[in-house]
């Protein structure tokens, strides 16, 4: 199931898109460079690199002014957040601490949210200054748990979550009861059910634009789900 979680009160949802001036950046698999984050043009529609190295690049989300890119890279040996310039520049920085993954910018731009791995799917927010061509963070904070449930598809795992134009308001797949995980067999059960749901995040990481997804895995489409928001 999708839950709405709530930062504040009375907030509606309001789903988009990641936009960019003239182009829109989308992850791609290489064997030698694993996963890259390339653009296209709107106009030539002609594809050029934005993040092409030996780490597995992923998640990207333009700024809402079109002038920096959120993604997750494992450079470190571990999935992090990183901020830098769009299209391109080499001013970057790490937002993240202990892990992170699956980036979403508030619409103003002064607040970047992603998913710690490490706290299993806590929500994490961290306040973002940009003054001219640099850019800095503030140690993100804990939002709440997500309780986050995902799998994988043939082509690699969706993003995570939606997040409301002012950053009050989720959108995260969840389980939909998480005693009944771990009814009658304790704590230890519903921990391992979490642990396994981040481990497939994880382990999609490795296994990007391989043949080891499940490709028969069902997605549930919900549409009108909006109008659930006023009863």
């Amino acid at each position: 199931m999708a839950a709405v979680r709530s930062k504040a009160a009375a907030t509606r949802l309001v789903p988009r898109m990641p936009t960019a001036r003239m182009s829109s950046p989308s992850p791609t698999s290489d064997p030698k460079t694993a996963g890259d984050i390339w653009s296209v043009d709107t106009g030539d529609k002609k594809p050029v690199p934005v993040l092409q190295t030996p780490a597995d690049e992923r998640n990207p989300q333009v700024s809402p002014d079109g002038k920096w890119i959120a993604y997750s890279s494992n450079e470190t040996g571990r999935s992090e957040v990183y901020i830098r310039p769009f299209p391109e520049g080499a001013a970057k920085i790490q937002v993240s601490v202990n892990g992170g993954v699956f980036p979403r910018w508030r619409r103003d731009g002064r607040e970047l949210y992603f998913m710690n791995l490490v706290a299993l799917g806590s929500m994490m927010a961290s306040d973002i200054t940009v003054s001219g061509a640099s850019v800095q963070r503030i140690v993100p904070r804990v939002l709440f748990q997500t309780l986050f449930f995902g799998r994988t598809h043939t082509l690699g795992q969706s993003h995570a979550y939606a997040v409301a134009a002012d950053g009050q308001r989720f959108l995260v797949p969840q389980v939909e009861s998480v005693p009944a995980l771990g009814r009658g067999r304790g704590r230890a059960a519903i921990n391992a059910v979490l642990i396994a749901a981040m481990v497939a995040v994880r382990d999609d990481r490795r296994t990007f634009g391989g043949s080891t997804a499940s490709s028969g895995a069902p997605i549930t489409v919900v549409l009108d789900w909006t109008a659930a928001l006023n009863r």
